[in-house]
C-alpha cells in the first residue's frame, strides 16, 4: 500500500467496527497523531521518504486497538494484550505493508512496537 493510501484505508478499517464511544475515541485520537506526526516532520524538514515511513507508523499504531477494545471491552494491556504487537499484527495480516521494501516494512513495524515500551 501506497503512503498516499493509508489514511482512507485506515479510515475504512475502523468504520467497520461498531460506532461506540471508544472506537471513535481510538479513531480521533489516531488523526490526531498523524497529524502531529505531520507537523513534526515538516518542522524538521523530514525527507519526502521518512515522511512517508513516519505518517504510515502514526496511521498504524494503534490500528489493534479496534480489535483489542472487540474482544476484551478494554484498552489495558495489563488485563488483555499488548496492542502494538496487536496492531503490528494486523497491518501485516491486512497485507498492508506487502508492498513495502524489507528495511521500510521493518522500520514501521519497529515504529509501531516501541510507542508501546
Amino acid at each position: 500500500m501506497k503512503d498516499t493510501e493509508v489514511e482512507a484505508a485506515f479510515e475504512a478499517y475502523a468504520a467497520t467496527f461498531p460506532a461506540e464511544e471508544m472506537n471513535l475515541l481510538k479513531l480521533e485520537h489516531t488523526r490526531r497523531v498523524a497529524a502531529n506526526a505531520r507537523a513534526i516532520m515538516d518542522g524538521e524538514a523530514f525527507p519526502a521518504r521518512l515522511r512517508g515511513l513516519g505518517e504510515t507508523a502514526a496511521w498504524l499504531h494503534d490500528l489493534g486497538r479496534f480489535r483489542q477494545y472487540g474482544q476484551y471491552r478494554t484498552f489495558s494491556d495489563r488485563v488483555s494484550v499488548n496492542h502494538a504487537l496487536l496492531s503490528c499484527g494486523e497491518a501485516l495480516r491486512l497485507g498492508w505493508l506487502d508492498d513495502r521494501p524489507a528495511p521500510e516494512r521493518n522500520a514501521i513495524l519497529r515504529a509501531i512496537e516501541c510507542h508501546n515500551l
